[in-house]
């Protein structure tokens, strides 16, 4: 095995009882060479496995941040502390709404329509939190949202996951490789999966590895290699992960006398 080199009986602490397949990520220069003590690979998912696991936190996590942003823009635009929505609670931002339009009845209409979408999709997400509607009824009701974020998957713009296609027994499927969860094999179980080995696996085979054994005749092997330049662009992707570096932005009144 190489470099790209995609094998099965890969494990992922998230998923269980499912297909995942590894992808090796470690040098190519180490491999040959022998160097390292352990072999680092990345778990890859089906893209359906995915969407039932993954996409829901995703989701939510979506419109809960829409919601709150554009809650921020009212807010401020009518002069109501933003400091409720640091802590976000529907039933105190309901009471602030509802206070609000009381005391100020000529702007009570303006102001009721440019919040009430944004305050249906907020009750949408405690019912959710209580269990009164699913998940599969916000993906019906906001499928746009969904939409997008599938969409920003596909062209990788997600961070923590790199899409691909992956052809399983000459059939088009699409697996989703979790950036930020790096698992590892041992020397003796790497060379052993580019020969192919039967399951369940020995002591020494399991020994300091991320592996999945539990299962009987199954077979852990190499199944292929991710090409130049995708493996690269792939690796690109994985050490972006960990050497983001944010600074301060510069202030408002320095960007206003610039854009003068």
């Amino acid at each position: 095995m190489t470099q790209g080199s995609v094998f099965s009986g890969a494990k992922s602490y998230l998923y269980k009882n499912t297909t995942i397949h590894g992808i090796i990520i470690t040098p190519r220069c180490d491999i040959a060479h022998k160097k390292v003590p352990f072999y680092h690979y990345l778990p890859m998912v089906r893209l359906e496995d995915w969407i039932e696991t993954e996409l829901p936190q995703i989701f939510i996590c979506h419109l809960k941040n829409e919601s709150l942003g554009n809650l921020f823009k009212v807010f401020t635009d009518y002069k109501i502390s933003i400091n409720l929505l640091k802590r976000y609670n529907y039933d105190n931002i309901k009471k602030v709404i509802e206070n609000f339009k009381k005391e100020h009845s000529t702007h009570a209409k303006e102001f009721d329509n440019r919040i009430r979408k944004t305050f249906d999709t907020l009750e949408d997400l405690e019912n959710l939190e209580s269990k009164k509607i699913d998940i599969e009824q916000l993906y019906t009701k906001y499928s746009k949202q969904k939409r997008s974020i599938l969409k920003e998957l596909i062209e990788n713009k997600i961070p923590h996951y790199y899409f691909i296609e992956h052809n399983d027994n000459k059939e088009g499927t699409y697996y989703i490789i979790r950036l930020k969860e790096i698992n590892k094999l041992n020397p003796i179980l790497f060379e052993e999966i580019s020969n192919g080995i039967d399951t369940p696996l020995s002591d020494i085979l399991l020994q300091n590895s991320d592996i999945e054994h539990n299962s009987e005749g199954n077979i852990i092997m190499q199944l292929r290699v991710m090409r130049s330049p995708y493996i690269e662009n792939l690796i690109q992707q994985f050490t972006q992960q960990f050497s983001r570096i944010g600074i301060d932005d510069f202030c408002q009144e320095l960007k206003n006398n610039i854009l003068q």
